[in-house]
């Protein structure tokens, strides 16, 4: 029975039999109920076309006045995101209007009877269009969650928590819970805390991860557990970093290095492979150093090759200071070489220069080797066309080819080109998005800004940072703090004392070190002991005033 418009209160006997996106031809000939969304309307006279959607997909509804003359006229007034459920029955299209770009464009559903669940006003953007504003999108989030960019992005978040769930079942993991209401702990960022009713002037901290519970249950004789667990993290934004975030935690006793890669690649396999991707172990590996030396990042894209030469050695007695200089004080100079991209615009030179400055560089050079062998560059002046050529030749230039260079310290140079090199990957199409490339990066440094040695059972951490990564053998434990002598210390700790989250491992010159099992503390400097009454006497003071420094 058609609804001639008048909006159904509730389904009532009306149950859904099939949805959208699951019709194929051995539904031909079968009498269906499909409810959805107007995706979109087509009006040709006695005939109206309906692409009705829903979570699933989308199939085609035809409307003939000549069959039903009532769902006819209810179809002509249906608008864009109208929910409506369709009686008809199934068949096949015909073979030269078949849609193959569909996953039910062999069929299409003949409408018995139309019912109206619910109108709609006129979306503020086209849903699922790519030319609408992003802030646009958040403001409409409801709208936005119903195209099919982002129902496939919730769609995959879903099954890799699933295959991720049924692997580590199968192999012995149990799956904890942990709570998300804990003391605030020393980590890499500030925490996120929570006023306690209970306890006024005492606040909870949200986890960063879930570091205290892990030797806990470990120590607890859980050898095997996992969490698909949430991490809150009061730190600046980045695009590949935000306030909250999910990740697979998984932690195990008794096992050796090999254990885990093995294991981590059979669930890179099990998790890929709904998505159509090959994950096959073992993967390649590769050190820290290396990845720095040929990538200039810790998480190298090696879909593509534009690998950084170094170029030092060209200028350890050259003429041009600038370059001889760095050299001299234990500087790097490296360069890529861009295949074909000989003719790039002086524009596309300033904007990678600007790019390699946002990242400490003084600047970029480049040498231009035209088809014809003719050499231009920035360089040309101050090195001469024999020495620029040398240079070309060095990056593994041609002609053709652009050749980019960057000078400065270690670090400066790898930050810099490797995003020079990444910005000329996606200029010369050389990524495939469609192709994944699995790799381990081993023998991490211990932290940044870091004077490190790593002996066996035995880790050596000098950190200036907030957090540091130890080897295997030197946890689960308890890290104390010492204080070294220092000048710039109380000025630190003053900074540090009004940010939540407050650990001593902020304060310059401060220093963990763990042996085997247990950690020593030595005396370092004389003003260890009144820096530590200082401290106890600040955190009395701000326990009390409900400051969150400790």
């Amino acid at each position: 029975m058609a609804t001639n418009g008048k909006k159904l209160t509730n389904l009532g006997d009306l149950s859904r039999t099939n949805t959208c996106g699951e019709l194929r031809p051995e539904h031909a000939g079968a009498k269906v109920v499909v409810m959805g969304w107007v995706n979109r309307r087509r009006d040709l006279g006695p005939l109206t076309f309906i692409d009705l959607r829903d979570r699933a997909g989308i199939v085609q509804v035809v409307v003939d006045a000549e069959r039903t003359s009532a769902a006819h006229s209810l179809a002509k007034s249906l608008r864009t995101e109208f929910v409506v459920a369709v009686e008809g029955k199934v068949v096949m299209r015909d073979a030269d209007k078949q849609n193959t770009q569909m996953a039910t464009g062999r069929v299409e559903v003949i409408a018995t009877s139309i019912h109206l669940l619910s109108d709609a006003k006129t979306p503020p953007f086209e849903i699922g269009s790519e030319k609408a504003n992003e802030d646009l999108r958040l403001k409409y989030r409801y709208l936005d969650l119903r195209s099919a960019r982002m129902q496939k992005n919730i769609r995959v978040r879903h099954e890799v928590a699933f295959a991720t769930r049924k692997y580590l079942d199968r192999n012995r993991f149990l799956e904890i819970e942990t709570p998300m209401l804990i003391r605030s702990t020393p980590e890499g960022a500030r925490d996120y805390v929570v006023p306690s009713r209970v306890s006024p002037g005492s606040f909870y901290a949200l986890p960063q991860s879930p570091q205290i519970f892990k030797q806990l249950l470990m120590i607890g004789g859980y050898d095997r557990y996992f969490q698909i667990v949430r991490c809150f993290r009061d730190e600046d934004l980045r695009a590949d970093r935000q306030p909250e975030f999910t990740q697979i935690d998984i932690e195990m006793s008794f096992v050796a290095p090999g254990d885990v890669f093995a294991l981590i690649e059979g669930l890179m396999a099990d998790v890929c492979k709904p998505q159509g991707i090959e994950a096959t172990g073992p993967f390649p590996r590769m050190t820290y150093a290396e990845a720095m030396r040929r990538f200039g990042s810790d998480k190298p894209d090696t879909r593509f090759g534009v690998e950084l030469v170094e170029v030092s050695s060209l200028f350890k007695e050259s003429e041009f200071k600038v370059y001889s200089d760095i050299v001299a004080g234990g500087g790097q100079i490296k360069a890529i070489a861009a295949k074909g991209a000989g003719e790039w615009s002086r524009k596309q030179l300033d904007e990678l220069t600007a790019l390699a400055k946002t990242y400490g560089a003084g600047g970029m050079a480049w040498i231009k080797a035209s088809p014809t062998g003719d050499v231009t560059s920035s360089l040309l002046k101050a090195l001469g066309e024999d020495r620029v050529r040398a240079l070309l030749s060095e990056a593994g230039g041609a002609s053709g080819d652009l050749v980019l260079v960057v000078a400065g310290s270690a670090s400066v140079v790898a930050a810099a080109l490797g995003a020079i090199r990444l910005e000329v990957g996606r200029q010369l199409n050389l990524i495939d998005p469609k192709k994944f490339n699995f790799l381990w990066v081993t023998e991490f440094r211990c932290s940044s800004a870091t004077s490190a040695r790593i002996d066996g059972a035995r880790c050596t951490i000098l950190s200036r940072r907030r957090w540091t990564r130890m080897s295997r053998s030197c946890r689960p434990i308890r890290v104390r703090f010492e204080r070294r002598r220092t000048t710039s210390c109380s000025t630190e700790w003053s900074s540090a004392a009004g940010r939540s989250g407050f650990t001593g491992a902020t304060c310059r010159g401060w220093r963990s070190s763990c042996s085997g099992s247990r950690t020593k503390m030595r005396r370092r400097g004389s003003g260890f002991s009144s820096m530590r009454s200082s401290m106890e006497r600040r955190r009395t003071a701000e326990s009390r005033s409900g400051s969150t420094g400790w």
